[in-house]
């Protein structure tokens, strides 16, 4: 079983609306998506559950990097915005899933998960990407430790 964990591109600083929920992706965000895209439209994702964070950044995101890509199921989580480890970790549990598990997210969050679940220090910056490989037959088997850091990759823009 494999997780993919994606941090959302570069965005603004503040939304219209004054709310983090709705701030947007800027213009670096979208070239950083494109890179995003070139790298991860090579692989295979048809038997991997996409689950996003339900603010624009995740939403714009998605839209840019993997709306395109054919993945088993996706779809958009409230409960996903700004999860901590705790959160995200009972998330992936409750998932009971048999499939891989592509995440979309914010930061602490997805860091620490991934910094969790594989035993390493790893921080993901803004479109930040990481795959961890778990043996195990079920998301609800995944603990501490126990991931193996198979791929990672951020767009380098300027």
């Amino acid at each position: 079983m494999k997780i993919h964990l994606l941090r959302h591109a570069k965005t603004e600083k503040f939304s219209s609306s004054g709310k983090d929920f709705d701030r947007k992706l800027m213009e670096k965000g979208i070239r950083q998506s494109n890179e995003m895209l070139k790298f991860l439209e090579l692989k295979s994702f048809e038997n991997t559950n996409l689950n996003y964070s339900a603010a624009q950044r995740t939403k714009e995101t998605f839209d840019f990097v993997c709306s395109k890509m054919n993945f088993n199921q996706v779809s958009s989580n409230k409960e996903l915005y700004l999860a901590g480890l705790e959160d995200l970790l009972q998330f992936i549990w409750n998932l009971k899933a048999k499939n891989d598990i592509f995440i979309i997210g914010h930061n602490e969050g997805l860091s620490e998960l991934a910094s969790y679940l594989s035993g390493s220090f790893i921080h993901l910056k803004t479109c930040g990407y990481i795959q961890l490989e778990f043996d195990c037959e079920s998301s609800e088997e995944i603990s501490k430790d126990c991931g193996i850091i198979r791929e990672s990759y951020r767009p380098e823009i300027s």
